[in-house]
């Protein structure tokens, strides 16, 4: 996951600031905000397959590092994530 999430960073951070203006501007004069941004998370686990080798189970955790929550506060937004049991 740490590696999806930088390669999504690496994409969105020259944007960011716009982003957090825009969901900001959208905001701006509702009592309850309506737009926000929202970094997903989706991950599914699957079961090794019949006769091969049993995955690494290390993949289990992952991080939101100083950058990836630099990130976020600057556009404003929240991270919803999803896991899955795919078996």
């Amino acid at each position: 996951m740490d590696q999806q999430i930088n390669q999504v960073l690496d994409r969105l951070e020259p944007y960011a600031g716009r982003i957090g203006e825009l969901v900001a501007r959208s905001n701006a004069d509702a009592e309850e905000p309506s737009m926000a941004a929202c970094l997903e998370i989706v991950r599914w686990y699957t079961p090794a397959v019949a006769g091969g080798d049993v995955p690494d189970r290390n993949f289990l955790g992952w991080v939101l590092d100083r950058r990836a929550l630099a990130f976020l506060a600057l556009t404003g937004a929240v991270v919803d994530v999803d896991e899955y049991d795919g078996s």
